[in-house]
């Protein structure tokens, strides 16, 4: 009697499978569920025990080759696909010249951080720091007081863009220079 209750309940799972199956949306996955059902039923119809296991070993040897072959297309394409994007990020890195973490580095243009400047007018406040008037109207002051600056009236001046958004008065020829603000 419990011959036949083992394959009774089988038969019924695997009957079971289909209608489970059928309410999913997948045509293919139902097709390859109902070919497995029909397998398993042939190799069910074997009468000698070592034919039929050897059914059973055969079936599931293609399930897991089948299995093991859509890994490896899986892993195909996820390789392919980082591959892609790996590509995509070296031509962004290209296009966009790869400064990356260079920023610090790049030095302007000469126009950017240095301009040479006439002067029209100077004078000293009481204090002794310099005022400075340029032919284009623009006026700076010096706001530091520092003794190593000495003005000369025939030099080439220049302010320069310091650290911090400051700026800084110097000439050609010299290393010293005071720090300025301008004042319109």
């Amino acid at each position: 009697m419990k011959a036949w209750i083992l394959p009774l309940v089988s038969v019924s799972l695997l009957l079971a499978i289909p209608g489970v199956q059928a309410q999913n949306n997948d045509a293919a996955a139902n097709a390859e569920e109902n070919s497995l059902l029909m397998q398993l039923q042939n190799c069910r119809r074997i009468d000698s025990s070592v034919e039929r296991l050897d059914c059973y070993d055969r079936l599931a040897r293609t399930q897991q080759a089948d299995e093991s072959s859509r890994a490896a297309a899986r892993a195909e394409e996820a390789r392919l696909e980082a591959a892609a994007q790996q590509q995509s990020r070296r031509d962004n890195a290209q296009q966009r010249g790869d400064d990356f973490g260079r920023e610090h580095l790049a030095r302007p243009a000469e126009d950017d951080s240095r301009r040479y400047i006439n002067i029209v007018d100077s004078w000293q406040n009481p204090r002794g720091l310099w005022r400075f008037r340029t032919d284009e109207g623009a006026e700076w002051h010096q706001i530091e007081s520092v003794r190593n600056f000495f003005y000369e009236n025939d030099a080439d001046y220049y302010i320069e863009r310091g650290a911090m958004n400051s700026f800084m008065l110097s000439h050609d020829g010299s290393n010293r220079s005071i720090r300025v603000r301008r004042v319109d």
